[in-house]
């Protein structure tokens, strides 16, 4: 009897391979991710960046001063679409809410795993 090994087997069933043809968004890394979804929202980065200042500037005045959220910049956020740097912790859930607000359709579960796994949050 052949014996599977765990990775061969994905926890819903299908094979890797059929859920990477299933995401819209298969990237490898976190910057190529917000690529593909950022493009397919269909918004420039400039649009991107200030959808996402939105939600920070709606989000600071409820945090404490020392956990403020920055505002993204063309460099800040150039930088994560390059992969030069990884989102900080404050910075991956107004990322995620822009996109999931951008996007015609929303994250499937695997798409949702797909992005906290390539943050490395």
């Amino acid at each position: 009897m052949a014996m599977l090994h765990p990775s061969s087997v994905s926890f819903d069933g299908l094979s890797p391979q059929l859920e990477d043809e299933l995401l819209r968004f298969p990237a490898s890394s976190f910057g190529k991710f917000l690529v593909q979804a950022r493009e397919e929202a269909g918004v420039t980065q400039k649009e991107f960046i200030e959808a996402v200042n939105e939600i920070v500037t709606q989000k600071n005045p409820s945090l404490p001063k020392d956990r403020k959220i920055p505002a993204f910049t063309f460099h800040v956020y150039g930088n994560l679409e390059r992969d030069d740097r990884y989102p900080l912790f404050e910075e991956f859930e107004p990322l995620y809410q822009t996109l999931s607000l951008l996007l015609p359709d929303s994250f499937s579960s695997q798409e949702r795993e797909r992005y906290y796994t390539v943050a490395k949050i």
